[in-house]
């Protein structure tokens, strides 16, 4: 979503803290929510976390910056760069996939040549020859119809193979978030269990806050380090495993994700 501050500041200098902050929460969810929110006073307070006894009065304040549509409600600012985010992406999809085809056009352009060459001196095609462009064929097919490890843990997130997270065309499955993955296959948790682990977490986020998409793959890994925890040492029946245990085995699988920057001192003032 982009944001200009002077056009956002000359609107919103009256507002409140609370209200800015409700008015930005509102307007960041109805972008990941297809640029509309329902009309229902209980759920708009829940995605700005105010309470809903002091929903009315922060709504007073914000709500002419909306517009009512039926049961739902929009921002015509923000619905006018939705919709040029959207057609801005959708012109990179086009042609990206003009590039592909072009691409397939050519590789398979030159196989053809060659073959006809060989025609030209020989009325007998190579069995070799034929029976090796047999099985790329066949190899090409049944990796077409195949989803490979990167898509279904694409699948698990509700991101296509494509990897684009939404109308401003961000990507993830990229080859950083998958050495991330790697590193779970390494901790012992095979594909069906991280993808499993996705969509739990995908699915508690987005009960919170509808259309949430994560950034990345590493979003997932603090969730993929309490699974490794546990199955690294079973329950003895009847039994609870110490949190001084889970944590020790939590810590375990970060300092393999993270490698040897795990354990470097932390600077004052900043992040680890």
């Amino acid at each position: 979503m982009q944001l200009y501050p002077g056009d956002y500041l000359a609107d919103t200098l009256h507002l409140t803290t609370e209200q800015h902050g409700a008015y930005c929460l509102l307007l960041m969810t109805m972008w990941r929510s297809g640029a509309s929110l329902p009309n229902d006073p209980a759920k708009l307070a829940r995605i700005t976390r105010v309470s809903p006894k002091r929903w009315p009065s922060v709504w007073a304040e914000i709500q002419s910056f909306f517009a009512v549509e039926g049961d739902e409600i929009t921002n015509p600012r923000l619905t006018k760069e939705y919709q040029k985010a959207v057609s801005i992406s959708q012109e990179r999809k086009t042609a990206g996939k003009k590039g592909g085809e072009a691409k397939a056009l050519k590789s398979n352009k030159a196989p053809v040549a060659i073959a006809s060459d060989l025609l030209k001196h020989s009325q007998k095609p190579e069995p070799e020859a034929a029976s090796q462009q047999t099985r790329e064929r066949e190899t090409a097919a049944a990796s077409q119809q195949d989803p490979t490890d990167r898509e279904k843990l694409l699948a698990a997130m509700g991101v296509g193979p494509d990897g684009i997270t939404g109308p401003t065309g961000a990507m993830i499955g990229r080859q950083a978030d998958m050495v991330e993955a790697d590193k779970w296959a390494a901790a012992g948790l095979d594909l069906d269990a991280q993808c499993r682990v996705i969509r739990e977490v995908c699915e508690r986020q987005r009960s919170r806050q509808p259309g949430w998409m994560p950034r990345g793959f590493g979003y997932f890994s603090h969730s993929m380090a309490d699974v490794a925890a546990r199955r690294g040492a079973p329950l003895p029946a009847a039994s609870v495993q110490p949190l001084s245990d889970q944590r020790a085995k939590r810590k375990a699988f970060l300092r393999k994700v993270a490698g040897a920057d795990y354990d470097q001192p932390r600077r004052a003032g900043g992040a680890a």
